[in-house]
């Protein structure tokens, strides 16, 4: 369970550094799709934590 919330963790790090990458060298990305695809990634970690908690508990 542990693994599986820390690799979703790297997942986001590593999403989080290519899409600044991206941005700092594509202006046709704009600041509310990078908000947006942050905010997607930031959703799905905090359901893998969620799951995580949950089956913990049953």
């Amino acid at each position: 369970m542990w693994a599986t919330l820390a690799l979703d963790a790297l997942e986001t790090t590593l999403t989080l550094w290519a899409l600044r990458a991206v941005f700092a060298v594509s202006s046709s990305y704009t600041l509310d799709t990078l908000r947006t695809l942050v905010t997607l990634n930031t959703l799905k970690s905090a359901f893998a934590l969620w799951a995580l908690v949950t089956l913990n508990t049953l």
